[in-house]
């Protein structure tokens, strides 16, 4: 097989200026892309864009197929309607290092601000139509892996730790019974996590 030779660059997202203290999947990288066009550059590669782990390393993620949340772009979320512009205003930086405990205390709860009436209205709302319709979609289409990492995620945060060999009994082996009382504890909370996990 022959191929077009070609060339590229190496840049994670995570560095591209963005509202919220790191490079987001927002406009910024939109104008990157055509950036790269104009310059006719083929080859976009970025490190992993999974969920972190252990050091908020792109190399040790608890999921190879979720998206990483501190990637949604609040901009985006602001231009939808979803969370006030006057909420991402003040938040650091469009320049500098990385602060991942400050994203951790100031971005993600804005993230996950629009979930809950997401999930509430979201099959009702005419104006949500399109969203609700791809979300629902992406759910059906990715069950195979998203429910499950949906629960480990609020097991994760309940219990402190993603190590599953310390959870409950009951939770670690999925035990009928005890997964239907964490759905009635845990109410939406699968839902906004797998939420989370869709690439907007």
């Amino acid at each position: 097989m022959r191929f077009q030779r070609s060339s590229g660059v190496l840049m994670h997202i995570s560095s591209l200026p963005s509202y919220g203290g790191i490079g987001d999947l927002g406009p910024e990288a939109y104008k990157f892309l055509d950036f790269l066009a104009q310059a006719k550059q083929h080859v976009w590669q970025v490190l992993p864009l999974c969920p972190t782990g252990y050091g908020s390393s792109p190399y040790s993620a608890c999921s190879a197929f979720a998206c990483n949340a501190n990637l949604i772009s609040l901009e985006f979320l602001a231009d939808w309607g979803w969370i006030d512009g006057d909420h991402i205003a003040n938040l650091p930086g469009r320049s500098g290092n990385v602060n991942f405990e400050e994203l951790e205390s100031r971005k993600i709860p804005l993230v996950y601000e629009p979930r809950p009436n997401f999930l509430t209205r979201g099959a009702e709302d005419e104006k949500l139509q399109g969203q609700w319709q791809r979300f629902t979609a992406f759910c059906v289409q990715e069950a195979s892996w998203l429910n499950d990492y949906a629960h480990y995620a609020v097991f994760k945060n309940h219990f402190k730790t993603g190590a599953w060999t310390e959870w409950p009994e009951p939770l670690r082996c999925r035990e009928p019974e005890a997964m239907k009382a964490a759905a009635l504890q845990y109410g939406h909370e699968p839902r906004r996590r797998t939420s989370r996990a869709v690439r907007l």
